[in-house]
């Protein structure tokens, strides 16, 4: 681990060094773990307070890990980097992402690390976002831009992300990406929608809107036409 002390800053690069490391280490514990066998199944087993040699090799790699505190921090704001930049459209390392974040987990670092500050940029992704596609969108566009990003968070969540974080993804986006605007959006759109008919758009809205708990504006806005 000391080696990947003043690597590379390119994050791509340093995160794929990072990996090699995770996977060399994972390989060998394997190999120890075979010769072992009998030892981790009988012995270890027979004796609670004593643990596999499989957990004793992840205890041992969380401690070099998080001794160096620059590996341990560029690990974690490369991950975040990545993420952005795939939000932003660019295409990214998937697969990197899915073991860097395994890796975590298995380290029981996941939380601590990575999901509280991943979450905090994701608020703040999504209320800049939110403000700037009010301001240029029309209502029609933007609740079609609300739907695709939702989806996109959700599949994040599956395809790379802790299991556990994913309802929590999802519900931050939605209160900053949608939330603050439902009223806007209704004084904005929901009448000409309604006049033309536009019932695609009208379920969409609908349910965007009881995603994040805003029916009874709907509804009082619906009310006019009734």
């Amino acid at each position: 681990m000391e080696s990947l002390v003043g690597q590379t800053p390119d994050c791509n690069a340093f995160l794929q060094l990072v990996d090699r490391k995770w996977q060399d280490h994972c390989s060998s514990m394997l190999t120890l773990r075979n010769v072992f066998l009998y030892l981790d199944r009988s012995f270890v087993l027979q004796a609670p307070n004593l643990r596999s040699i499989w957990d004793m090799g992840l205890e041992h790699f969380r401690n070099h890990f998080q001794a160096l505190e620059e590996v341990e921090a560029k690990t974690v704001a490369g991950i975040l980097t990545l993420i952005e930049r795939e939000r932003t459209g660019v295409d990214v390392n998937r697969p990197l992402l899915r073991s860097l974040l395994r890796m975590l987990s298995a380290l029981q670092v996941y939380e601590e690390l990575f999901e509280g500050r991943f979450l905090r940029e994701t608020e703040e992704f999504y209320a800049a976002e939110g403000v700037r596609y009010m301001a240029t969108a029309d209502v029609p566009h933007f609740l079609q831009h609300v739907e695709e990003r939702l989806q996109q968070e959700a599949d994040r969540a599956s395809l790379y992300l802790d299991s556990s974080t994913r309802k929590l993804l999802v519900t931050t986006a939605e209160s900053q990406l949608l939330k603050p605007h439902t009223q806007a959006l209704l004084e904005r759109g929901f009448g000409s929608l309604m006049d033309s008919q536009r019932l695609p758009e009208l379920k969409v809205m609908y349910q965007l809107f009881q995603r994040v708990q805003a029916l009874d504006e709907h509804q009082c806005a619906a009310s006019i036409f009734v």
